[in-house]
């Protein structure tokens, strides 16, 4: 996911806990974009907290799958 100035990278993992049950965890990685001499660059800004993005992108990800019904 890109936005004009950070490069979002959306990491969702699914792990079995018990039949028929998984656990998903979502994590939100961004990197600050930059230019220099024509050529563009990222520095790791790590892993976001939980806040608005999180709640943002599972909002989208709601709308998705409403959209499949």
């Amino acid at each position: 996911m890109f936005t004009s100035e950070y490069r979002l990278t959306i990491n969702i993992f699914v792990v079995s806990h018990a039949e028929n049950e998984n656990i998903l965890t979502l994590q939100i990685k961004a990197d600050e974009m930059y230019t220099k001499d024509f050529m563009t660059y990222y520095k790791d800004l790590g892993i976001l907290p939980e806040g608005k993005s999180y709640t943002d992108l599972l909002g989208l990800i709601k709308q998705f799958f409403d959209r499949l019904n």
